[in-house]
């Protein structure tokens, strides 16, 4: 599991802690935060 970080806003996306897969979301999915697509989030080392 692994985790994305909005590089705009710092919102996380846990794919262990909301049980989905990154690669599940649907390409138009947008942070929930500040509405940035989902080209703008980073995995986290």
């Amino acid at each position: 599991m692994a985790i994305f970080e909005c590089v705009v806003c710092g919102k996380t996306h846990n794919e262990e802690k909301v049980l989905t897969r990154w690669a599940d979301l649907p390409q138009n999915w947008h942070c929930p935060i500040c509405d940035s697509d989902k080209s703008c989030f980073r995995k986290s080392e």
